[in-house]
């Protein structure tokens, strides 16, 4: 919570930095100090300090960094990919995200059942320095268009939402996504756990494994729904499938189990990634496209502000209910407002 805050803090200062240093070398900094700081979490536990003191300290510098870096990455992503689409650009770093979290989980395992998840901080911060690298040392494919002048950072938010109805639309489905679809992939484990899955590592593996999987498959999805619609349109209609694939999760729950609903369960879990991350592809393809092409990481900054901001009720609420053991509800409680938000935004005059 302490590091959403403070990454949700550092957004709207995003696109001024920019300005003042170049995109390019503010997210260098930014990313070398964020391995900076991990490098030096890692360093202060293998020394024997207490590990949650120092993260707690850590939260704010990390979780800062990681605002300012998932406002610019977009921007620095675009033109080294050389894509003048923002939609697939995100899609094609989803591929690699994906790839790289199964990496990830596989060796954080390693780390953790031998007791040495210092180390694993410690490589996660090593492995940024080739991307400070590459941002330094090669020009990019495609120049980037530095922001224009932002004298008032937070007003700057406030008149981009005001003045743009398509910011408006995609950061209305990008808060929809935080409250009622993000929190389920985050809390697979307890998810699992109040559906009654037993052996609870069996299900709650298998649903991140296929989720995974239809991460991967994505692109294919953001081609398919873009050959004959706009970005916004194209992600409100993969959040009306998302919503119908958790409410058929809530359904396959109560009247299915054993392996019949681990099946299940794999097949739409392969469906809710494909889907769910396809539209937070799109979206930012449609948050890109709401703005000139220098007010671009204004436009990201404001939408990823707004679903920070909404992602801790979204959270809170979920958890409320997996603790009472009512997941079925949870799933189609966010089906339920996952869908209306899609279809609202599909019919642009409801969002005005």
């Amino acid at each position: 919570a302490i590091g959403l805050v403070a990454g949700a803090l550092t957004m709207p200062y995003a696109p001024h930095l920019c300005r003042v240093m170049g995109t390019r070398v503010a997210y260098a900094w930014a990313t070398s100090l964020l391995s900076v700081g991990w490098i030096l979490v890692a360093s202060l536990i293998v020394l024997g300090v207490a590990p949650l003191p120092v993260l707690l300290l850590a939260a704010p510098v990390v979780g800062g960094l990681i605002g300012f870096t998932a406002v610019v990455s977009p921007v620095v992503y675009k033109a080294y990919l050389s894509s003048g689409d923002m939609s697939q650009v995100m899609a094609r770093m989803t591929v690699v995200k994906g790839v790289a979290a199964v990496v990830g989980a596989l060796a954080g395992g390693v780390f953790i059942t031998s007791g040495t998840e210092a180390h694993g901080l410690l490589v996660a911060g090593l492995l940024r320095f080739p991307l400070v690298f590459l941002a330094v040392r090669l020009s990019p494919a495609l120049s980037i268009a530095d922001p224009l002048q932002t004298p008032t950072p937070w007003g700057d938010i406030l008149t981009s939402l005001k003045q743009s109805p398509a910011l408006r639309r995609a950061t209305y489905l990008a808060c929809g996504v935080a409250l009622f679809v993000a929190p389920m992939p985050s809390l697979v484990v307890p998810l699992t756990h109040a559906l009654r899955r037993e052996p609870l590592l069996q299900g709650a593996g298998l649903l991140m494994a296929s989720i995974a999987i239809g991460e991967l498959l994505s692109p294919i999805v953001v081609s398919r729904l873009r050959a004959k619609r706009t970005p916004i349109a194209s992600s409100a209609l993969a959040l009306v499938v998302t919503g119908g694939i958790q409410l058929a999760l809530a359904v396959t729950s109560i009247t299915l189990s054993n392996e019949i609903e681990l099946v299940a369960w794999g097949i739409l879990g392969i469906g809710f990634g494909a889907s769910r991350f396809a539209s937070r592809a799109l979206t930012f393809g449609a948050a890109s496209d709401a703005q000139e092409v220098h007010d671009v990481s204004k436009s990201l900054a404001a939408m990823l502000l707004a679903a920070c901001l909404v992602a801790p009720i979204g959270i809170l609420a979920w958890s409320v209910l997996l603790g009472r053991g009512m997941a079925p509800v949870a799933l189609a409680l966010g089906a339920v407002g996952i869908t209306c938000v899609g279809f609202a935004v599909y019919r642009p005059r409801l969002t005005r």
